[in-house]
């Protein structure tokens, strides 16, 4: 799996020789499958200028292709050694461009990484040995130093200039897993990895420090895969990893975990707690203007100072991928008259939803509309929320709630009607048993 410079195109690969590119907002085909001549293939990559795919497979074979037409562009051929006991498994695991994208790496099950000077009329290749199976492989931003994992559970780190091994290599938990995915976040401070055992089954993914080798935090179990592929979108805020039941997607955004944590909360550490899990670490309040002060601001506080605390809020909310978090502020925000000031956290919610619940987190919306004089597009929400709850309430349960389905639809419906005739339906006492409507983990 590969993701193009531009973010618009993934190309993914499979089993039957073939590569599908695929628009990577919609998920939809484009074009035809590349079918490959040459069995299955392992790896894909862009040229940094988007123009050109590679492909790597069986006995060494490296394809080149024309992403706007999907023309073959041209084939060579790792140098296979013939004294194998099956050369044609001399399978190329992964592939990478340099940063300038003169030269094409590539990473065989020999142990060799191969750099290609893959404009040439006749292509040639330097080598460097790592003497075990090479399955992954990441440059660093800059294209200075290369990283490869193998099957050995090793990491090593390769100045491309001089052709030789740099640093400490990194060595995995457990020696016998073999590192089949690596990617560096943009900035180049962090390496993630996935390793595994010989089924893939699952697959363990690992943050390290570039700067001082050491892991960070405990290993993330992702879904099994023969040879997982990684790559970090968002401008590094989220990883992607993939398995043999889809794609997943995990945030590497710390500022999101804080403000989630913060919201869940609703308070800072006290000092006791702030000694129990960080000891002699200096105290410093932590959560500043959480969402459950900003709330408890506007109903006992200062009007001016609540409204701060909800912009601040609802901008740490907007900043990351948490549908409910930004539901939540939308909600809260709305109900205590500051719908304006939170309706970026309200179209964010729907933005990040999955799809099969984006209806649901327009109700939260709906009710800003609302209170903003937005009749139309409030009904619009209202209604779209009504019927994902007729249609799918029994698939996704209705344990996010505190009133039964039927009660909220008779009540939406009502809204609605109130609002068709230009009316706001939302007196303080609507208003107040909305904040105990959803239930929040």
């Amino acid at each position: 799996m590969a993701f193009s410079p531009d973010g618009e195109t993934l190309a993914s690969s499979g089993g039957d020789g073939t590569v599908q590119l695929w628009d990577a907002h919609t998920l939809d085909p484009r074009g035809p499958p590349l079918a490959s001549q040459h069995g299955s293939v392992y790896s894909v990559a862009f040229s940094p200028d988007g123009e050109t795919l590679a492909t790597g497979g069986q006995k060494g074979w490296i394809v080149l292709w024309e992403v706007d037409d999907g023309q073959q562009r041209a084939e060579f051929q790792v140098d296979v050694d013939e004294t194998r006991e099956n050369p044609d498994h001399q399978t190329i695991y992964d592939l990478a461009f340099t940063p300038d994208g003169a030269t094409l790496i590539a990473g065989d099950e020999s142990g060799t990484i191969a750099l290609w000077d893959w404009r040439a009329d006749e292509p040639s290749a330097r080598l460097l040995e790592s003497g075990s199976p090479i399955w992954s492989l990441a440059l660093a931003p800059g294209g200075k130093t290369l990283a490869s994992g193998d099957q050995g559970g090793t990491i090593r780190f390769w100045d491309l200039a001089a052709g030789e091994q740099r640093g400490q290599p990194l060595i995995m938990q457990n020696q016998a897993d073999m590192v089949a995915g690596l990617t560096y976040t943009p900035d180049g401070k962090v390496l993630i990895s996935a390793s595994c055992g010989v089924s893939c089954n699952p697959v363990a993914l690992q943050l390290w420090d570039v700067a001082s080798s050491r892991r960070i935090g405990p290993s993330l179990l992702a879904h099994p895969g023969l040879h997982p592929s990684l790559a970090v979108v968002s401008g590094g805020k989220l990883l992607a990893s993939s398995g043999i039941d889809g794609v997943t997607l995990w945030n590497l955004d710390v500022d999101a975990w804080k403000s989630r944590a913060c919201a869940l909360v609703g308070r800072p550490l006290s000092s006791a707690e702030w000694e129990r899990y960080l000891g002699s670490e200096p105290y410093r309040v932590t959560c500043p203007e959480p969402l459950a002060t900003a709330d408890d601001l506007a109903r006992t506080g200062p009007r001016d100072k609540a409204e701060v605390a909800f912009a601040d809020t609802s901008r740490q909310a907007a900043g990351t991928f948490d549908a409910d978090l930004n539901e939540r502020v939308c909600r809260y925000g709305a109900i205590a008259g500051f719908a304006e000031v939170v309706m970026p956290s309200c179209e964010r919610a729907v933005e990040v939803a999955p799809d099969e619940w984006q209806a649901r987190y327009r109700d939260a919306r709906g009710l800003a509309r609302a209170m903003l004089g937005e009749h139309e597009e409030a009904r619009d929400d209202f209604n779209a929320f009504v019927e994902w709850i007729q249609t799918n309430v029994k698939e996704h349960g209705d344990d996010w709630v505190n009133s039964s389905p039927e009660e909220i639809i008779t009540q939406r419906q009502a809204w609605i009607a109130e609002l068709q005739a230009g009316r706001n339906p939302f007196d303080e006492a609507t208003l107040d048993a909305l904040r105990y409507e959803v239930q929040y983990e």
